[in-house]
């Protein structure tokens, strides 16, 4: 496969997008950057090229800090173009969901295997520790920072804007899971980046469900 390098007449920034071609939403925003004549670089068929950062490498980095991937495969999946900016910010934005995934489970997309499902596993066995490694991997060449953003209150006023921002985004997505009324605990990958990114308590949940509560409010009733 080749890479596909879409030139544009913005290319002040870097613009990377990861995206495979069954999802609806990665045609959307490919779509947005070619109709505002923005540069992007596709990572997914960068990696899919071969155009990856020395696995070596990777993984030194990544046992430098955290454990081991459960696979070294996955040492394989860092894009050059993307490897030359480490130690850059890399940002992981989630949107108000009414489904369990947030900044964290945003990074499984960095998975550019053409049979996902395996990274899944049966009964989505896998998931979580893929998850929790791909978080690893750019976590120990990037400075990650989740954030997340959703209209105010029921969404009627587009301009209000609630915004958080964190370097622990397990500990981010631990306050959003709680607040929307998720079990953590049923994250697994959340729960295990416990004190790998950022550091989260009972009582700490407990406080952002009393002071964000707003931000996952009721679905309106319909009659």
């Amino acid at each position: 496969m080749n890479t596909v390098k879409v030139l544009g007449k913005e290319n002040r920034h870097k613009v990377l997008v990861y995206a495979i071609s069954t999802c609806a939403w990665c045609k959307m925003a490919k779509n947005f950057l070619k109709d505002n004549d923005i540069e992007y670089v596709n990572a997914t068929d960068e990696v899919w090229a071969g155009r990856v950062a020395d696995k070596r490498i990777v993984k030194e980095s990544v046992e430098s800090r955290y454990p081991p991937v459960f696979t070294d495969t996955m040492y394989g999946f860092v894009p050059e173009k993307l490897f030359r900016y480490r130690g850059s910010s890399f940002v992981s934005l989630s949107k108000r969901k009414e489904y369990q995934s947030f900044t964290m489970k945003n990074m499984f997309g960095l998975i550019p295997d053409p049979v996902r499902a395996w990274w899944h596993g049966s009964g989505d066995r896998r998931l979580a520790r893929s998850v929790l490694d791909i978080n690893k991997i750019y976590g120990s060449l990037f400075e990650l920072i989740g954030v997340f953003e959703a209209p105010r209150g029921d969404g009627s006023n587009s301009f209000t804007r609630d915004v958080a921002i964190s370097r622990g985004v397990a500990q981010l997505d631990a306050m959003l899971n709680h607040v929307a009324g998720f079990d953590v605990e049923k994250a697994a990958y959340i729960s295990s980046g416990n004190k790998m990114f950022g550091t989260f308590n009972s009582e700490l949940l407990k406080e952002a469900g009393a002071r964000l509560s707003e931000w996952f409010p009721a679905p309106k009733k319909t009659s």
